[in-house]
C-alpha cells in the first residue's frame, strides 16, 4: 500500500516578531468634515455579543459620528432556520449582505474565505493596511495575518487561531516501557505507537481524534503531504482537485480505523474524553480551543495528558487555521468600517474567552498558563507549534465539502472520490461578480413621541435573552418612528404581577397577572383588550387560537386579557445519524407509545458506561405526564391553573396509574431507556441517547449547551410529535402579550402588541395560524418542526389535555422520580407520593 507520509527530518522555522502594545491604544479619528452621522453594522458570536457592544459604545465615544450596530450571529441563524443546510457560498453571501464588518470563519461561523475571495464578497484590505501609520500589522502573530492573504491582497484581520496538538498519556508509556514521542517524530512513528497500544476489543485505543468536528487533523495530513490544494485561475483561487496527494492523505486518515484499527471512526466518537480520563487512550489529537485533558488543576480528574510536538510528514510544519473579521465588498462606508475593524482588532483578548488571540502580545504573556488553566508544558508546546505552523485558512475553507464527507466514507469507500468528482463537475466562475450591497439600516432620525417599556418572556422569573427582541424593537421603530420600545430586563427574580407594575407591555403565560386586594378578592393588573380589538378592524382575531386564560378566584374580569403571540411545544427530538446507523425508521407523525417502545429497543446498543440508549427521559417528568395523559389518567394533585380542584385522599385511577408507571419504568431496568439516576445532560451531550423529549423552542436558545454543542459538531437533529395515546395530550408554553393596566400609552402599546403578533422570533411557533401554515415557516424551522407545532395546536384546539406548567412538571411525578432516583422500588415510590399528593 502506498504510504503518503515518509520519514523526514526537515523542520520549518518561522521568525516571530514580538511587539509590545498597550491594550486599547487609540486610533486616529476618521475625517468627517461634514459631521454626518454614519451607521455601520457588525456581526459577532453571541458569546462575545456583550463584549463587542461595550467596545461599540467606547468606539462611538471616540468617534461620535459613527454608530456601530452589533448583530448577533446566532440570531441570524435562528431567522434562517437550519443554517447548516445552507450552501457555504449562500451562507457567506447572506452575511456580507447583512453587515459592513463580518466574521471570517469555517463551519458556519463566518464568511468562508475561499468563497469570499472567489465571489468578491470581501474587500481587499491591503491598500488600507499599507496606508496605516500605527504599525497595525506588527501586532499580530505573522502567520495569522498571512492566513487571510491571496496573491497581493489581504481579506481580513485575524481574531484567533487554531493549531493541532498531539497529546499522550505518559503513564501508559511508562507502564509499557516505551519512550515518549520524540521532538522530530514522523507519522510512521505515530502509527507504530498507536498500533502498540491498541486493543479495541478491550476498549484500549492507540489514538483518538476527539475534536473531529473541524476535521483539523485530516486537513493537517493533507497539508503535510504537500498537497497543492489551491491554484490560481485568472487571479482567483481554485480548488485543485487533480492533486492525488489530497485523497491519499485523507484515505490514510480513514485507514487508521478501517485498516490499522488503532481508533474508532470519526462518527463513533462519543464520550471519548471519558475514555482518555480513564487511561484507555495512548495518543489523541486536541483542538486547543477545548483543552480538558491538559488542565493544570490538580483536582481535575482529566490531568493525564502531556502535549507533544506535531508529527512530521513530507512537510514538517502543521497547519494553522485563523478566524477573524473582514469588510463586505458591498459596504458604502469602507473607511468607517476599517476604522471600526482596526479598533476591535487591537484589543487584547479577555481571558474569559476560549479563543486563542492572534495578537503576539497575548501569546507571549507570562500569565498565559494560569489564564488558560493549562500546564506550562502545554503552553510551551503550543508556542513551538505556532512557530513551526504554516497558515492554511484559504486551503481549509476550499476543502470543506471534501472534509465533510469523511464520516460517510467509513461505510462507503467511494464517498470521498464521488464528492471530489461532483465538485470538479461544478462550473467555476472565471471572473469575480459585482459586490453585494450591504443593507445597513439607518438609525431613526426623528425623536420618538412615546416610549413604552417591554419585558420579553421570562423563564424561572428571569429574562433569558433579549437580543432578538431588541432587533424586533428596532424594526418596529423604523416602521413606527414616533414610538420607542425599551426592552427591559431585571437582575433578580420577578413575578408576573411585579412585571405588570413596571412595564407597559410584557409577554407572559396563560396566568393573568393580578394582586390580592382583600380576602378572596383580586384585581387584574392587565387591560381588557376587547375595546382595542373592536376599534381595530384590521386586526385578524379569528386567526389566533382561543387560549384558555386563567383568572384568579374572585376576579370579575371578562373580555380578552391578552393576545397570543407565539407558543412552544414539547416534541420528540432524535439524532438522525444514530437512526441511520441502527437502520431504524424515523418516527411517523401518528406513531404511538407502543411504536415508541419498539423504536427505543432498536436504537439501544452496548453496555456499561458506553451503552447507547434509545431514549433519555425528561428530568422534569413532562414526558411521563404526557404518556399518562394519553392514557386518560388524571394525576392526584391540585393542578396548576385549576385552583378550585380540591385534593382528595381517594384516587379512583390508582390501578391504571400503577400499571402505566410499571410499563414506563420497566424500560429503565437495564433496558432501552436511560435510568433516571443517570445525568440527562451528560448522556445527551455524549450522544448516548438517540431520542429525547424537549420543547422545540429550546433548540434556538443560546444558553442551552446541548444544542450549542450539536450546532458546533454538526449533529443532524430530527423532530417528531410526541407519541400518541388513546386521548389527545400536548405540552405547551404560551407567550401571550399583555398590556399593563397602569400604562399611560394604550394606543402605542397596542401597536406594539399587534407587531409582536405578526413577528414571532427564533424557533418558536407563531400563534397566528396563517403564519404557522405559511410556506415561509418551514424554510425557517424545517418541515418536521412545523408538523410538530401544527399537531400540537390541533390537539389543543380539539380540547385535548393541555399541560402548561409555568416552570417544572408535575410535583407528584417528580416525587416519584426522585424516590426512584434514590433507589426506591417503583411501587414504594408511588405509595409515598399518594400519601402526599
Amino acid at each position: 500500500m502506498h504510504r503518503p507520509f515518509r520519514t523526514t527530518h526537515t523542520w520549518v522555522a518561522l521568525i516571530l516578531f514580538v511587539v509590545a502594545i498597550v491594550a486599547g491604544c487609540a486610533t486616529p479619528p476618521l475625517p468627517n468634515p461634514a459631521g454626518e452621522s454614519i451607521t455601520i453594522s457588525f456581526i459577532t458570536r453571541r458569546s462575545r455579543l456583550e463584549y463587542h457592544q461595550q467596545l461599540a459604545a467606547a468606539f462611538h465615544t471616540e468617534h461620535p459620528t459613527i454608530t456601530v450596530e452589533v448583530i448577533d450571529l446566532q440570531q441570524l441563524h435562528a431567522a434562517w432556520g437550519d443554517h447548516r443546510t445552507i450552501a457555504s457560498a449562500e451562507y457567506s453571501r447572506r452575511l456580507v449582505e447583512r453587515a459592513d464588518v463580518v466574521p471570517i470563519g469555517s463551519y458556519y461561523e463566518g464568511v468562508n474565505l475561499y468563497d469570499g475571495i472567489r465571489l468578491n464578497l470581501l474587500t481587499d484590505l491591503q491598500p488600507l493596511l499599507d496606508q496605516d501609520a500605527t504599525s497595525l500589522r506588527d501586532l499580530f502573530i505573522p502567520q495569522t495575518l498571512a492566513a487571510f492573504g491571496w496573491q497581493d491582497g489581504l481579506y481580513g484581520l485575524p481574531w484567533f487561531f487554531q493549531v493541532p496538538l498531539m497529546v499522550y498519556n505518559p503513564q501508559l508509556f511508562d507502564t509499557a516501557g516505551r519512550p515518549y514521542p520524540a521532538e522530530h517524530w514522523t507519522w510512521d512513528d505515530f502509527l507504530a505507537v498507536a498500533q502498540h497500544f491498541s486493543n479495541l476489543s478491550a476498549k484500549q485505543f492507540g489514538f483518538l481524534d476527539i475534536e473531529s468536528g473541524p476535521a483539523l487533523m485530516p486537513f493537517a495530513l493533507v497539508t503535510q503531504n504537500k498537497a497543492e490544494v489551491i491554484r490560481a485561475a485568472d487571479r482567483l483561487p481554485e480548488l485543485n482537485l487533480d492533486d492525488p496527494a489530497i485523497i491519499q492523505a485523507l484515505e490514510w486518515y480513514l485507514d487508521l480505523s478501517k485498516v490499522h484499527q488503532v481508533t474508532q471512526p470519526v462518527s463513533a466518537h462519543t464520550g471519548m474524553t471519558d475514555a482518555i480520563c480513564q487511561g484507555q487512550v495512548a495518543l489523541w489529537h486536541l483542538d486547543i480551543l477545548f483543552n480538558p485533558t491538559i488542565r493544570s488543576d490538580p483536582d481535575d480528574p482529566c490531568v493525564s495528558g502531556t502535549a507533544a510536538t506535531w508529527p512530521q510528514g513530507d512537510l514538517a510544519a502543521p497547519p494553522m487555521l485563523v478566524h477573524g473579521f473582514g469588510i463586505s465588498a458591498g459596504t458604502s462606508q469602507p473607511q468607517a468600517a476599517w476604522q471600526w475593524l482596526t479598533f476591535v482588532s487591537r484589543r487584547q483578548s479577555d481571558p474569559q474567552f476560549l479563543e486563542w488571540s492572534a495578537l503576539q502580545v497575548d501569546l507571549d504573556k507570562d500569565s498565559l498558563a494560569a489564564e488558560r488553566r493549562i500546564t506550562q508544558q502545554a503552553v510551551d508546546t503550543i508556542r513551538a507549534t505556532v512557530a513551526a505552523a504554516v497558515p492554511r485558512q484559504l486551503e481549509y475553507d476550499a476543502l470543506q465539502p471534501v472534509l465533510k464527507a469523511l464520516p460517510q466514507a467509513y461505510d462507503d469507500p467511494t464517498a470521498l472520490r464521488q464528492t471530489i468528482q461532483e465538485l470538479a463537475a461544478a462550473p467555476a466562475p472565471t471572473t469575480a461578480p459585482a459586490p453585494i450591497a450591504v443593507a445597513t439600516p439607518a438609525p431613526p432620525t426623528s425623536v420618538a413621541q412615546t416610549t413604552i417599556g417591554f419585558v420579553p418572556p421570562t423563564r424561572f422569573g428571569r429574562v433569558e435573552d433579549i437580543t432578538a427582541y431588541e432587533a424586533l424593537a428596532a424594526e418596529f421603530r423604523k416602521q413606527n418612528p414616533d414610538i420607542q420600545v425599551e426592552v427591559r430586563t431585571f437582575p433578580d427574580f420577578m413575578t408576573a404581577d411585579a412585571i405588570a407594575k413596571q412595564a407597559d407591555v410584557f409577554l407572559g403565560t396563560e396566568r393573568v397577572a393580578f394582586e390580592s386586594v382583600a380576602a378572596n378578592h383580586y384585581r387584574t393588573l392587565v387591560l381588557d383588550l376587547q375595546p382595542l380589538i373592536d376599534a381595530d378592524p384590521t386586526f385578524a382575531a379569528a386567526d389566533l387560537p382561543q387560549v384558555r386564560f386563567t383568572y384568579p378566584p374572585g376576579s370579575s374580569a371578562a373580555g380578552i386579557a391578552g393576545v397570543p403571540v407565539s407558543f412552544d411545544s414539547m416534541g420528540m427530538l432524535y439524532n438522525q445519524e444514530q437512526f441511520a446507523t441502527a437502520g431504524a425508521p424515523t418516527p411517523a407523525p401518528d406513531w404511538t407509545w407502543n411504536d415508541f417502545g419498539l423504536t427505543m429497543g432498536s436504537l439501544t446498543a452496548g453496555a456499561g458506561d458506553a451503552k447507547q440508549y434509545g431514549y433519555v427521559s425528561s428530568g422534569d417528568a413532562l414526558d411521563l405526564e404526557l404518556f399518562l395523559a394519553g392514557r386518560g389518567i388524571t394525576l392526584p394533585e391540585q393542578r396548576l391553573g385549576d385552583p378550585n380542584q380540591a385534593s382528595s385522599n381517594h384516587y379512583a385511577q390508582e390501578s391504571e396509574l400503577r400499571a402505566a408507571l410499571a410499563w414506563w419504568f420497566a424500560f429503565q431496568q437495564d433496558g432501552p431507556m436511560a435510568p433516571v439516576a443517570l445525568p440527562r445532560p451528560e448522556l445527551l451531550e455524549q450522544r448516548r441517547g438517540a431520542m429525547w423529549a424537549d420543547f422545540l423552542g429550546d433548540v434556538g436558545r443560546s444558553a442551552n449547551p446541548l444544542y450549542l454543542r450539536a450546532q458546533a459538531e454538526g449533529w443532524e437533529l430530527g423532530f417528531a410529535p410526541m407519541p400518541q395515546g388513546a386521548a389527545a395530550a400536548v405540552a405547551l408554553r404560551w407567550n401571550i402579550a399583555y398590556i399593563a393596566a397602569q400604562t399611560q400609552a394604550r394606543e402605542a402599546s397596542w401597536r406594539w402588541v399587534r407587531f409582536l403578533s405578526d413577528h414571532p422570533v427564533g424557533t418558536l411557533a407563531p400563534a397566528r395560524q396563517s403564519l404557522l401554515r405559511a410556506e415561509a415557516f418551514p424554510s425557517q424551522v424545517g418541515a418536521e418542526m412545523q408538523q410538530v407545532y401544527l399537531q400540537a395546536l390541533d390537539a389543543y384546539a380539539q380540547g385535548g389535555t393541555a399541560i402548561s406548567h409555568e416552570t417544572l412538571g408535575s410535583p407528584f411525578l417528580q416525587t416519584i422520580l426522585q424516590a426512584v432516583r434514590e433507589g426506591s422500588a417503583v411501587d414504594l415510590a408511588i405509595d409515598q407520593a399518594l400519601q402526599n399528593p
